[in-house]
């Protein structure tokens, strides 16, 4: 078969349940894909979605996939505007993610997303008098570089960038920038730990 190692072969032998499981993630993936093209044009999907939970997305912007994205559990990009935009970079693995945009969201490649809450907009105003008025309901941007893992429960909020090859602690609040290679974690978000460049080749 194309693109079937020896290894991968093998391996699918000696778990024979595991490679149903991969084959059908990569079955739904194509067939989601192939819907969109015919029926979703908002939604650009690259190649080899791997498509292991549910994959929702909703609102009239555009969602935009790479290639070799995983999906796994539930995973709801929203748009709330014509003009907002959600950009998923390559070999991305969403892991419950939620997503809700007005205007942009940014995910560089080989992020990992787990069940974290990420939102450019606050949805209802501070304003007591004005609540559900959307010209007092702020949104702003939110940028995530390449090579960022998320941790599961955390939030972040609009206008936040943070920065490649970081990391997220579980359950944090994430209100500001963070640096690149950097761990941040609490409530709010700050920086606990600096990483250094690896000086080994990845593997």
């Amino acid at each position: 078969m194309p693109g079937l190692s020896r290894e991968k072969f093998l391996r699918g032998l000696k778990d024979p349940f595991a490679a149903w499981q991969a084959v059908r993630a990569r079955a739904r993936g194509q067939c989601f894909t192939l819907w969109c093209r015919l029926f979703r044009p908002r939604i650009t999907i690259g190649r080899n979605l791997i498509l292991d939970g549910k994959l929702i997305v909703r609102g009239p912007g555009r969602v935009t996939l790479g290639n070799d994205v995983i999906v796994s559990m539930r995973v709801t990009p929203f748009t709330y505007d014509a003009n907002s935009a959600i950009e998923i970079g390559d070999n991305v693995f969403l892991n419950g993610t939620r997503l809700g945009c007005k205007e942009k969201i940014s995910i560089g490649s080989r992020c990992i997303l787990a069940e974290c809450r990420i939102s450019d907009y606050d949805f209802h105003s501070i304003d007591p008098d004005h609540r559900n008025d959307p010209d007092y309901v702020r949104y702003k941007p939110v940028t995530i570089e390449e090579n960022v893992w998320i941790g599961t429960d955390c939030t972040v909020l609009k206008g936040v960038t943070i920065g490649r090859n970081s990391t997220i602690a579980a359950m944090s609040l994430v209100r500001s920038n963070v640096p690149c290679f950097t761990v941040a974690g609490g409530n709010p978000a700050i920086v606990i730990k600096e990483l250094k460049p690896s000086s080994q080749p990845a593997r």
